[in-house]
Order: structure tokens, then C-alpha cells, then sequence
């Protein structure tokens, strides 16, 4: 199971990521890439298109929303276990 997962992760480090959302990509960490790279797949998109559902799918697993009502420390705090 840990060589599939190498594989997976070389292969999401190369993958070509669509041009909307390539530079938000590149600066994940390499286990939210397969994070999202995993929800396209459950979600049949793939990877080198672009859509609304695409860069939605993309801030819920990195974090990046907003809370009604919460400090907006707790969403910096977020965004700093996702990114590099």
C-alpha cells in the first residue's frame, strides 16, 4: 500500500494541474495534492480541466473558506497546514 501511495504522489507532483488553479497547486503540501487529486476522483473531474466545482473542491480540502462568525485567525491557522 505505501509504494502505490509513492507512485500516486510522483504522479501528482508531475501532473499537469489546470492553468486556473496550477500556482494554487504547486505551493500545497504534497499530502493535501493527494488530498484534492483524491476528491476529483470521487468527484469523476479530472485534474487537467477547470470548473466552479473544481476550485470548490480545491478551498474545502486546503481550508480556504470562510466561517460565519469566526475569528479570522482560525481560517490563517487553516491555510497554514495546507501550503508549504
Amino acid at each position: 500500500m505505501k509504494c502505490k501511495q509513492i507512485e500516486i504522489m510522483k504522479i501528482i507532483k508531475n501532473y499537469f494541474w489546470n492553468h486556473e488553479y496550477r500556482h494554487e497547486m504547486r505551493t500545497l503540501k504534497p499530502s493535501r495534492k493527494m488530498d484534492v487529486y483524491n476528491v476529483f476522483l470521487k468527484f469523476n473531474l479530472d485534474p487537467s480541466e477547470s470548473s466552479d466545482l473544481h476550485y470548490q473542491l480545491i478551498c474545502e480540502v486546503v481550508g480556504d473558506y470562510t466561517i460565519q462568525g469566526e475569528d479570522i485567525n482560525q481560517k490563517q491557522i487553516r491555510l497554514q497546514n495546507s501550503y508549504i
